[in-house]
């Protein structure tokens, strides 16, 4: 069960990291007046590092108020002024992922930028990868890579160019560097970019190569680094893309009921305009088979039919064929999608006027059974139940199909937003923060929502507003099951960053007690912020270990190729802090 805790929260879009020998929080700015905390609370990230510029240094950059910029931590949960990343692009900004791409130990950036002119064509701005390294004081600064195709015009068959992105995030799929996965509105295709570093020039027989220049200026290092990267996108190959419905044609009864819905009546699209709406993705091994699956977040609307893609699980084949290739097969289908009449009876409204509004998503395992469980937050559209807009959780069962479990918990949140994840009462058990939007929501269901959140009382008096508020969900379904968490701390020194972005953990342990079965091995990654918006969780890896009080090994298989892997044998239930410096 999950027991509410209400709370009153101050909405901001940003997300705390730790650069090196930096505490930061990013503030990702879109067209138009940004707003810059004088002083705002650490989201997840420990401030316990104090940055100051080195003599005779200073940030070269001044914030203009409608940048992407970086917020220095001072060390007690407040921060400094913003620098302006001067390499990211003035565009509609509208994601931000945080990983160590080409692991050098320093946390690079992904941004995803949106529309140039929404509804008013379909050009996009490209996306952008910035590579953190340091300047001659040694202050962050960030050179921008230039994603494959990005500066293609936008055609009607291949949809090069930019796309409107409403998530990204840097996940390790396969063996080598984490991949940049773009998340498409506009029903258009995902990217999913494989990256490579560039090899060492060969030296021709015969001839002796120069010693490579010295890096002397800002310029040189950041063309340096950017030289250094390779990327091509796989998405078509690995079926990240989209579903294989790209015929685009839209369903006859849309056309039939035009006149009482006159934007239901659309014409046919081409193939790059007949995929998803996708927001978000989650990141996980949902079959412990010892790779890393996705879900993949849409929003749908019922006069698109099947031309649209719709919310989905993709498993990952990696361990079955050798080949990274995802597959969604019938038996995870998690759809609310109201089933059409027999032949020959007429719609209903329900059939007509449905969506699924899939925004955020997130896999965890909830009840510590050593299962990966589904968050599935829905909002800013206001259909009747059982498809009304709302934080759903699904409960893997025994045979890997997702169980909705959210009346059974008790949990009734509408127009669900943002979810974050974390242990807050330390019970070994991971506890859900969860946003909330309104949007297009109707008068006499915001105050529905708003009297069941207690933001009002009730409706008699005149300065009530149906507002949105966060609640604090306390996760109690885990109470009669051991867990492990693990806090990692990377070593710069060593090609990792401190908060150990892009490890890998693995967990073999005897979750059902019984030593006559043998023992399960689950596996985790370290993400920072990334998705739709950058949602961020508590930066740690979590296992439920069922009946187990104790994982019988652990492998940390810290990023980077010299890396050396960190294990323990019979570690104890509960929480740990491991330092690669320490090794074992």
């Amino acid at each position: 069960s999950f027991f509410l805790v209400d709370l009153l929260v101050k909405l901001a879009t940003l997300a705390g990291v730790q650069l090196e020998g930096v505490d930061a929080l990013f503030l990702v700015l879109a067209e138009g007046p940004g707003y810059c905390p004088a002083a705002a609370p650490a989201v997840s990230s420990p401030m316990d590092t104090v940055y100051r510029h080195g003599k005779g240094c200073r940030a070269d950059s001044v914030f203009s108020g409608s940048r992407t910029a970086w917020l220095p931590g001072n060390g007690d949960g407040s921060f400094s002024k913003p620098n302006t990343v001067t390499t990211a692009q003035l565009a509609t900004t509208r994601a931000i992922a945080v990983g160590d791409v080409n692991q050098d130990g320093l946390p690079d950036l992904f941004i995803g930028n949106w529309y140039e002119k929404y509804f008013s064509g379909y050009e996009a701005f490209a996306n952008d990868l910035l590579l953190q390294y340091h300047d001659e004081c040694q202050i962050p600064q960030f050179a921008r890579w230039s994603i494959p195709d990005e500066n293609r015009n936008t055609s009607f068959d291949k949809d090069l160019g930019g796309r409107p992105t409403y998530g990204v995030a840097m996940p390790i799929l396969e063996d080598g560097l984490p991949m940049l996965l773009e998340m498409n509105y506009g029903r258009r295709w995902n990217r999913l970019y494989r990256l490579n570093i560039r090899g060492p020039l060969r030296n021709p027989p015969g001839y002796d190569l120069p010693p490579p220049p010295a890096l002397q200026d800002n310029r040189a290092r950041a063309e340096d680094l950017t030289r250094q990267l390779q990327g091509d996108n796989i998405a078509i190959q690995t079926h990240v893309d989209g579903d294989d419905i790209r015929h685009g044609k839209h369903p006859v009864w849309p056309t039939q009921h035009a006149e009482d819905r006159p934007r239901s009546k659309r014409p046919d699209e081409p193939p790059f305009r007949a995929n998803g709406n996708t927001f978000d993705s989650a990141i996980g091994d949902i079959d412990n088979d010892g790779d890393f699956d996705l879900f993949l977040s849409t929003i749908i609307h019922s006069w698109a039919g099947d031309s649209s893609d719709r919310s989905r699980f993709l498993v990952n084949q990696l361990k079955e064929t050798g080949k990274l290739d995802f597959i969604s097969p019938d038996h995870l289908n998690v759809d609310r999608i109201p089933e059409l009449p027999p032949e020959g009876e007429p719609l209903q409204p329900v059939h007509t006027q449905y969506n699924q509004g899939d925004i955020y998503t997130e896999l965890a395992d909830l009840n510590n059974d050593g299962r990966l469980d589904l968050i599935l937050c829905s909002s800013d559209y206001p259909d009747p139940p059982p498809h009304d807009e709302r934080l759903r959780l699904y409960f893997q069962q025994s045979d890997g199909q997702f169980l909705d479990v959210t009346r059974q918990l008790g949990v009734d949140h509408i127009g669900a937003g943002m979810p974050s994840l974390g242990d807050i009462d330390g019970d070994g058990d991971l506890d859900l923060l969860i946003g909330q939007s309104f949007n297009r929501l109707p008068a006499e269901q915001k105050i529905a929502a708003a009297l069941k959140t207690g933001v009002i009382q009730s409706t008699d008096e005149e300065d009530n507003k149906p507002l949105p508020s966060i609640r604090l969900f306390k996760n109690e379904s885990g109470d009669n099951s051991a867990s492990l968490i693990l806090h990692l701390t990377g070593d710069p020194a060593q090609g990792v960053t401190r908060d150990a972005y892009g490890t890998i953990v693995r967990v073999t342990a005897d979750l059902d007690g019984d030593p006559s079965t043998p023992p399960v091995t689950q596996i985790r990654q370290v993400l920072g912020p990334y998705g739709h918006s950058g949602k961020q969780h508590m930066i740690s890896v979590h296992f439920g270990l069922g009946n187990a009080s104790k994982a019988e090994l652990v492998e940390i298989l810290w990023p980077g190729p010299d890396s050396k892997p960190t294990t323990f044998q019979s570690l104890s239930s509960g929480r740990h802090q491991i330092h690669q410096s320490f090794n074992n």
